[in-house]
Order: structure tokens, then C-alpha cells, then sequence
């Protein structure tokens, strides 16, 4: 017979696979052991199927200079039963008013940020979306007199729903140091657009000491603990930048202490969001990676998980090492080429899955979403997309009729 504990698991998992993205995120705030089981591969795909979650990654790649996604899901298999309800895999931006659009960031919650594709000739418009549900705004331009070094967006409340866009840029030149200074000073400039104001607003710069100006790097930020982080570059005592949704503020975290083998001095650090929180993987060797995670974020305390082996993967061709994670049990292989890689560190075996096109770097966007409305496009927006739909209903009108008078 079931214990009262082994019941009680099962029965919670019953609940919650049927559950609302929003039920499951408030449930872990419950207690450990109801965060642990919302985060275990068996409940993620069950709640996938259960729910109709949309649960995967948009892939970015560009072909003949224009930009194309594709979503993909790791729970491919569940798509193939006979359910009237929308198939994820068939996810795809074609809904948006630009024939190419580029993402810009993603969120866990649904939303994805994009632009219109222009090869860098004027200034980009921004786009909202729900690909789930089709719905889309688009947002006022910010101040792109400097040049974007990184964007992000999260998601702070669905019901209403409110989100913020962060966009980092820096100067043009380059200043010159100062005073009792060794290195050259940036001032990085952040830019928040708050969905409930509609509006940008430029915080105040925030003074870096970096080698160059690709120091953000080029993959997308980290959303944990309500907030979003950046593994700068060029540092000799790397840090996490972090800007906190709450307050719009900025910080820099420090990394846990660890010693490193004398073969490897100068290991290869990547952030990532595992369960919830914060996590750093430190490639120790070629085959092993040490993953820590910040167990308390307010103080700061770093706690080391366990050591993943990823022998397996260095039978690759390429160089390959884990990129970001599913649910507890599954992370997802960046291959550089035309494949994802999903490997499981319990068992050790992974699942190939070919992709289109070549992978861009920091092409690879999380995704989760419900196909619930969230009425984007019902506030401040709704005119300016009924103006860029007029507008491109009568350019579609003036084609027309200069194919009817050259035909």
C-alpha cells in the first residue's frame, strides 16, 4: 500500500497536469516538494498534453539576409494523438504584418518580442505577440539613435496582463578614460517600456568597465527570480548583470567561489534558468559540467547541485556542451548546426531533431504558452495596429493595381 506522501504526490500531480500555467506557477510558491514535481519531465509532458501547453523553442535562423523561426517542441510525440486542439508544433509568426519578422526575446508566459526584418536601413517597428492565440500590438519606437546591444522582455502579471521591454545600448564612440581609471568607461544606457504606461522611459546610465562593446554577448538574457541576467564578457572577475523587473533597478552578482583544475584554469561559464532559479554550468573538463544554483536570491547564497557528466556528447563532431534546460531531467544541446540536441542527465542518452536551417548564434528563444486570449491590442494599442493594418491593406491594393495595368 501507498504511503500518505506517495498518495498525496500523485494526487497533486493529477490536479495540477490539469491546470493553468498561472495555477502551476502559484503552486510552487506552496512548498518544495510541489515545485520539484512541477519541474519533473514526466509532469511537464503530461501537463503539455493535459492542459494544451505549447512547450518548447522558437529557432531563429537567417536565410538570403532575411530572418525565419521555427518552433520546436520536445514533446513532439504527444502531437500526434487526435485531439481537436492546436497543434504547438505548427506555431509560427506568419500572423504578423511584416513578411519576415525577427524575435528579439521571449518569455515563459507566452509573449514574444519582435521587429521587422530591414537589414538595419531605418528604424525598426516593434511587435507584441501571442503566437498561440495570433493576437499582436505594435509598440511606439524607442530612441534608436544608439545602437541596441541587447533586448529583453518579461512578464509580470497576466490577469491584467503587464510586461516590460528592456533595451540596453551604448554610445558610438568611444569615451576616453578617466581619471584614475586603467580601462575605458561605457556608459550603458537602458530603456523600459512598461506596457501599463505604453510609453519608454531611459533610466539612468549605469558606468561599466569593459574591454568592448559586445561584452552583453549575443544570446538571449535569463529570467529567474523576476528578474534578467547577462554573463558579460572581457572581465577578468566575471559577474552576472542583473536588472530587476520590480524596481527597475540594476546589479552586479557575483559568481560562487570554486577552485579549478590546474588543466583548466579558465573555464567555460554559461548562465541559465534551472527550476526556477538562477543557475551557472562551469565546463570543468571536457566532459563533466559543475552546475551550481542560487538557492537563496536575495542573499545571494550559491549552492553546487551536482556534476553533470556529458560524456556522451563529446562523441559529436562538434564541440557541443548544454545550453539551457527544459525541466529537471532535460537540457538542450546547441549543435552550431542543423540539429537540436535534447539530452537527458539522469539517463545520459539524447534525442536529435533537425531543424531547416543553420542555427544563428543566440538564435534559440524558450517558449511556454497556454492558448488562452490575452487581449493584446485591446489598450493603447488597438490604434496603432488598426493604422499599420490600413496601411498595409492599401499598399497590398496599389500592388494589385500596378499588376492589373502591367499584365
Amino acid at each position: 500500500m501507498e504511503s500518505p506522501r506517495e498518495l498525496s504526490s500523485d494526487i497533486l500531480c493529477e490536479i495540477l497536469s490539469r491546470s493553468t500555467l498561472e495555477t502551476v506557477g502559484r503552486c510552487r510558491l506552496v512548498s518544495k516538494d510541489c515545485n520539484n514535481l512541477t519541474y519533473e519531465h514526466g509532469f511537464k509532458a503530461l501537463h503539455h498534453e493535459r492542459a494544451n501547453i505549447a512547450s518548447g523553442w522558437f529557432v531563429q535562423n537567417m536565410v538570403k539576409c532575411k530572418h525565419y523561426s521555427a518552433f520546436v517542441s520536445i514533446n513532439d510525440d504527444h502531437n500526434n494523438n487526435k485531439s481537436s486542439c492546436p497543434k504547438p508544433t505548427k506555431l509560427s509568426l506568419d500572423f504578423l504584418p511584416v513578411r519576415a519578422a525577427k524575435i528579439e526575446a521571449s518569455s515563459c508566459q507566452g509573449l514574444l518580442l519582435c521587429t521587422n526584418d530591414n537589414n538595419g536601413r531605418g528604424i525598426p517597428s516593434y511587435f507584441v505577440c501571442k503566437p498561440t492565440t495570433q493576437e499582436w500590438e505594435r509598440l511606439p519606437n524607442p530612441k534608436t539613435r544608439n545602437p541596441t546591444k541587447a533586448t529583453a522582455l518579461m512578464v509580470l502579471g497576466s490577469n491584467p496582463l503587464h510586461y516590460k521591454i528592456v533595451r540596453l545600448s551604448m554610445p558610438k564612440s568611444i569615451p576616453k578614460p578617466r581619471p584614475g581609471e586603467c580601462g575605458k568607461c561605457y556608459n550603458l544606457r537602458l530603456e523600459i517600456f512598461d506596457s501599463k504606461l505604453f510609453t519608454w522611459k531611459q533610466l539612468p546610465e549605469v558606468d561599466l568597465l569593459r574591454p568592448d562593446h559586445s561584452f552583453l554577448g549575443s544570446r538571449p538574457p535569463v529570467s529567474a527570480s523576476g528578474s534578467l541576467h547577462w554573463l558579460p564578457h572581457g572581465s577578468e572577475k566575471p559577474s552576472i548583470f542583473a536588472f530587476h523587473g520590480n524596481n527597475d533597478t540594476c546589479s552586479l552578482i557575483s559568481l560562487p567561489r570554486q577552485e579549478y583544475p590546474p588543466e583548466n584554469p579558465d573555464p567555460s561559464l554559461k548562465i541559465a534558468e534551472y527550476m526556477g532559479k538562477l543557475a551557472l554550468m562551469i565546463r570543468v573538463d571536457i566532459s563533466s559540467i559543475d552546475l551550481w544554483v542560487m538557492e537563496d536570491y536575495e542573499k545571494r547564497v550559491w549552492h553546487k547541485r551536482q556534476t553533470i557528466n556529458i560524456e556522451p556528447l563529446t562523441r559529436l563532431p562538434n564541440n557541443v556542451s548544454l545550453s539551457l534546460f527544459h525541466d529537471s531531467e532535460v537540457a538542450l544541446v546547441e549543435h552550431h548546426c542543423h540539429h537540436l540536441i535534447f539530452y537527458n542527465i539522469k539517463t545520459l542518452k539524447f534525442d536529435m531533431v533537425s531543424v531547416p536551417n543553420r542555427i544563428e548564434t543566440g538564435g534559440i528563444f524558450p517558449y511556454q504558452s497556454d492558448f488562452e486570449l490575452c487581449n493584446i491590442g485591446k489598450g493603447k494599442g488597438k490604434k496603432a495596429a488598426q493604422g499599420w493594418k490600413m496601411m498595409m491593406t492599401s499598399l497590398q491594393s496599389v500592388g494589385k493595381l500596378f499588376s492589373s495595368l502591367y499584365l
